[in-house]
């Protein structure tokens, strides 16, 4: 566990991607830890070899729009898909732990994803889009039969304001907004509680 820790504090230091997995409840090995580099390849375990390699597994890049879909935009993706994202999401399966971002900014391709999500139980669902474009969206999909129970589940503008400027900040505001999703604090709850402790 010792080279473990060394390998991740290491990876840390020089700002090298890595993640850190770790059985937090369960009936047995509670605590274990795997360490997953960008390569795919794995430090530890997590006492299951299943658990390991879905662990392994991590994002998934879907585009009808061959031109976008490369791997020179996404060169950390683990699989890229060319075709109409909600065709494709149709055939997965979708889990209260998958969290979806639409970022197409498309109400064709955006709208036909939404409605497919939106019949699963998934834990977090984004959308890019001012305000002004949530509330368009948002009619758009009631004409279309989405009951308001799943309009709300939307979260646009996706991520949490924390005035994000680069691509990386946007990525660490939408990560926070699903974190704050997965704990039950939606955005509005999240912003009120920084403005009652002070937090700036």
């Amino acid at each position: 566990m010792g080279d473990l820790y060394e390998e991740l504090k290491e990876r840390l230091k020089q700002e090298k991607g890595v993640a850190l997995a770790t059985v937090v409840r369960g009936e047995e090995h509670v605590g274990a830890k795997l360490l997953v580099l960008p390569d795919k390849s794995t430090r530890g375990t997590l006492g299951n070899a299943a658990l390991d390699a879905l662990v392994v597994e991590d994002v998934v890049v879907i585009d009808a729009r061959s031109a976008f879909a490369t791997r020179e935009r996404f060169p950390h993706a683990d699989e890229l898909i060319v075709a109409w994202p909600d065709e494709v999401l149709e055939r997965m399966e979708l889990y209260p732990s998958t969290s979806v971002a639409v970022l197409t900014h498309d109400p064709k391709f955006d709208e036909p994803t939404l409605k497919v999500v939106l019949s699963h139980q998934v834990g977090y669902v984004g959308a890019v889009g001012s305000r002004k474009t949530k509330e368009e969206r948002d009619e758009r999909l009631r004409k279309q039969g989405l009951a308001e129970e799943q309009i709300r589940r939307i979260h646009g503008p996706i991520g949490l304001n924390i005035g994000a400027t680069s691509p990386e900040e946007m990525a660490l505001a939408i990560m926070a907004e699903i974190v704050a999703t997965r704990h039950g604090k939606d955005a509005a709850a999240v912003l009120d509680w920084t403005k009652k402790s002070g937090t700036p």
